[in-house]
Parts: structure tokens; C-alpha cells; sequence
């Protein structure tokens, strides 16, 4: 969590600082005894990148507008504390879920919360998009949601919202298989705090993504030949069967 000092730094002042960080597109700060992640826009190093990924100026803009709006409406994501063109200076959000679960520093109870968390975000009528286990952040205290860059959405549907659901629990399924015990602590945490009913519609979105399973079971097969045991495309398989063997 942030240490809010008595004279927080002015946005001018956080900028300075910031300006004065050696390169990178993400950076910590710490300025007054507070810390802060400081975001940088992209520059795509190549025509190819730029295609794929589109115009880092809008994406840019784009995530600093839905970080505003997201926190207008009371969902937990990081505090712009000072932006301008090319950087956003946000208060740190603690450290990822991802890291502490390698780490072996989380608690089921902060699992559950993620699940409530992502739960109470769809409650708002929003979705991350792209919820993934190294965008939750934990402090000490919350929940934080980061990067909404993929996807987010202000008026989201309940499909955009079970998809979001079935991303997490993905990512998850996508780590090492001694992590993959966690899947559960976060599925009951937003079971139990999902009062739309979403949780149906994941499990029937899951059903109905067999498709999705079958483009993926040949890549999945030759990282299961390679042992490999981090695989995105073998999660997919790993997801539908943890969602459709669970009860409701």
C-alpha cells in the first residue's frame, strides 16, 4: 500500500520525477516516501509491431481514459496521481498475484477475495477484459486491478463478463500444475460473491468454447511431447473440465 506522506508531491512534481528514471515502458517510483509504478507508452520497434498492435498513442490514451472511468465508478484499480502524454504515474498496487503465489506467500483467504473482487467489479456493470493472474495486485489491505489494455469495458455484457472469469481461472491453469490448487479458492471467492448469476452463464460459455479446446489440443499436444509444463493451450483443456466437473 502507498505511505501517504503529510504533503503529498504535486502531479508536476511526480512528473519530474518520473522524467528523470532511466528508460523502460514500466518503472517504480518513489518520490516523498510513497511509491508509485510509472507507465510509459509503448514505441513498437518495428512496421510489424505497430500492425499488430495498433497506435501506441491511442492505446495509451485509451487505458488512461478507462482507468478514470473505472475509478469513477468505484472499482479497484490504481490511482492516477499525475499523467501527461507519454506517462501515467500511478500509486502502487502491492505486489501481483502471480508473484506471490510462485513465491508461496498466499493465503487461500487472498484467493477468495481475488474471486469477490472480480465479482464486484462485474456488479459495476464492467469488465477487465483481460483479467489474467498477473493483473491482480495485492497490498495488504485490497484487491487492485492493472493493466486494462485488452478489453475493458464500461457497459460490458454478461458474455464479456463470464469470459473474463474464464480468462482468469486460464491464466491460472496456464502456471506450473503445483499452482493449479488455487483455481478453486478463487472460483469460490466470486461464486460466493456473484449475485448476477454469472456464474451459470461462465460454466455454459465454457460449454459451449469446445471449439476454442479443439484449435488448441494440436499445440497443446506438442508442449505436453516437449514437457512443457507452463502452456496456455493446455490450460484451455485444463479450464472447460475444472468449470464443467464444479458445482454451482
Amino acid at each position: 500500500m502507498t505511505d501517504m506522506t503529510e504533503h503529498p508531491a504535486s502531479a508536476d512534481e511526480l512528473l519530474n520525477a518520473a522524467g528523470q528514471l532511466s528508460a523502460g515502458r514500466i518503472k517504480q517510483l518513489t518520490h516523498k516516501g510513497a511509491h508509485y509504478i510509472v507507465k510509459s507508452v509503448e514505441r513498437h520497434a518495428s512496421l510489424l509491431d505497430r500492425v499488430q498492435k495498433g497506435d501506441p498513442d491511442k492505446a495509451f490514451a485509451r487505458e488512461l481514459a478507462l482507468l478514470t472511468e473505472f475509478a469513477a465508478k468505484g472499482a479497484p484499480v490504481p490511482h492516477v496521481a499525475a499523467s501527461d502524454a507519454t506517462r501515467i504515474v500511478m500509486t502502487h498496487s502491492g505486489e501481483t498475484l502471480s508473484a506471490m503465489v510462485t513465491q508461496g506467500s498466499i493465503s487461500p483467504q487472498i484467493l477468495t477475495q481475488a474471486g469477490r473482487a472480480l465479482a464486484r467489479l462485474h456488479a459495476l456493470g464492467l469488465a477487465h477484459g483481460r483479467p489474467a493472474i498477473r493483473d491482480l495486485c495485492w497490498d495488504g489491505a485490497q484487491i487492485t486491478f492493472i493493466d486494462l489494455e485488452a478489453g475493458a469495458k464500461l457497459r460490458a455484457t454478461p458474455r464479456d463478463q463470464a469470459r473474463d472469469v474464464i480468462l482468469l481461472l486460464n491464466s491460472v491453469f496456464a502456471m506450473a500444475p503445483e499452482h493449479h490448487h488455487i483455481a478453486p479458492h478463487i472460483w469460490a471467492g466470486y461464486q460466493a460473491g456473484d449475485n448476477l448469476g454469472l456464474s451459470a452463464r461462465t460454466r455454459a460459455l465454457a460449454r459451449r468454447l469446445w471449439w476454442v479446446e479443439a484449435l488448441a489440443w494440436p499445440a497443446s499436444q506438442l508442449h505436453r511431447i516437449k514437457g512443457k509444463t507452463r502452456s496456455e493451450f493446455r490450460a484451455v483443456a485444463r479450464t472447460r473440465a475444472f468449470l464443467l466437473r464444479t458445482r454451482l
